[in-house]
């Protein structure tokens, strides 16, 4: 036990198996697989480098007018399932100023499950315009469980910057549910309450979408990076991409 007790301290533990690691899944657009267990919906999105950065990788995704679904280039993983408690972390980036906005950006949804109650997106952070001025918005469908959607601005959206996020949900069929969201270190949303039913799951979805039917003018572009997924024991730490500490 003693030698155990000080090679874990030298952070050599080799007793704590990866099963017990907080961090799920991440996906950093590196390698031979950046893509890896996600699927792709719409225009397919492609690996680039990074406008900053050209020796980093990122996730190019772009909405073409004429593209067999041009409201949609996205990408998907499943899921969180209602009782789970989960921390997302994200890097966005918008090249443009001239391009399309109210853009649903990251999605956590749509819902699916819970027979007979509907479903749709849960939560999106959008890039939309507010009079004349570019915003972050977090939206909420929560009105099939609890009567209320809501949108919150989360500041202003700077085109030519990468954007840090970081996404606590828990969800819930009770009144201990949760959806906590910082942007480059300050926490802008927190709200509680019951935000889904017994059996619900959902996605959890990035990329650029428009909805169902619709389409653009001319090309829009969102760029994503260091994609990270951690479970119940996750702290903000470890999901956060520029690894800052949050700000009250």
């Amino acid at each position: 036990m003693r030698f155990q007790l000080i090679t874990c301290l030298l952070g050599l533990c080799p007793f704590l198996s990866a099963a017990e690691s907080p961090i799920l899944h991440r996906w950093d657009f590196e390698g031979s697989d950046p893509f890896h267990t996600l699927k792709i919906e719409g225009e397919p999105p492609v690996v680039i480098s990074d406008p900053r950065n050209p020796a980093n990788r990122v996730m190019h995704a772009v909405l073409k007018p004429k593209a067999e679904r041009p409201e949609r280039s996205e990408v998907r993983f499943d899921r969180i399932e209602e009782g789970q408690e989960r921390w997302v972390g994200c890097r966005i980036f918008r090249p443009d100023p001239e391009q399309f906005h109210r853009v649903c950006i990251f999605q956590l949804g749509p819902i699916s499950g819970a027979p007979g109650r509907g479903g749709r997106g849960l939560y999106q952070i959008l890039a939309r315009k507010v009079d004349d001025q570019l915003v972050w918005t977090l939206r909420g469908y929560t009105s099939r469980v609890n009567d209320r959607d809501f949108e919150d601005q989360a500041g202003p959206l700077v085109i030519g910057t990468w954007d840090d996020w970081v996404m606590h949900i828990k969800l819930r069929h009770d009144d201990q549910g949760r959806i906590v969201l910082w942007r480059n270190g300050r926490q802008i949303v927190d709200r509680s309450g019951q935000n889904a039913w017994p059996g619900d799951r959902l996605a959890v979805k990035w990329g650029a979408y428009i909805g169902s039917g619709n389409t653009t003018e001319q090309e829009t572009n969102v760029y994503f990076d260091d994609i990270v997924i951690g479970n119940e024991m996750a702290r903000y730490e470890d999901v956060s991409p520029g690894k800052k500490s949050p700000i009250p």
